[in-house]
């Protein structure tokens, strides 16, 4: 699973743009998701700040917040059964996709 994502993800061609993206942190949103999907995925382990996960009928989905000049912004990763890799699955601004995540996010009482 993981070989082929980094093949794909070192590959000559692809090596160039990833080095590009990786001098801009913070990145803003807009600018995430000009980036090709491989890009996005490499940026998102690189800087992005690993939150929750959450299940569902196709498997585990993870967060993670990446910062920018703003609130900064969310993105889900989870596996492609087809081809078993990770993938982008959305990103997002605003808070209302995070409702998916309150059953798994326990406070402390008191």
């Amino acid at each position: 699973m993981a070989s082929s994502f980094w093949r794909q993800l070192t590959s000559s061609p692809c090596r160039r743009t990833w080095q590009w993206a990786a001098f801009f942190v913070p990145m803003t949103f807009f600018a995430f998701r000009l980036l090709s999907p491989v890009v996005q995925l490499y940026w998102v382990f690189k800087h992005g700040t690993y939150l929750a996960q959450r299940w569902d009928e196709d498997g585990g989905v993870n967060l993670y917040h990446c910062a920018d000049e703003g609130r900064g912004f969310f993105v889900e990763v989870g596996v492609d059964d087809g081809h078993e890799q990770a993938v982008v699955l959305r990103s997002f601004v605003s808070s209302v996709p995070l409702e998916d995540y309150s059953y798994w996010v326990k406070l402390p009482e008191g």
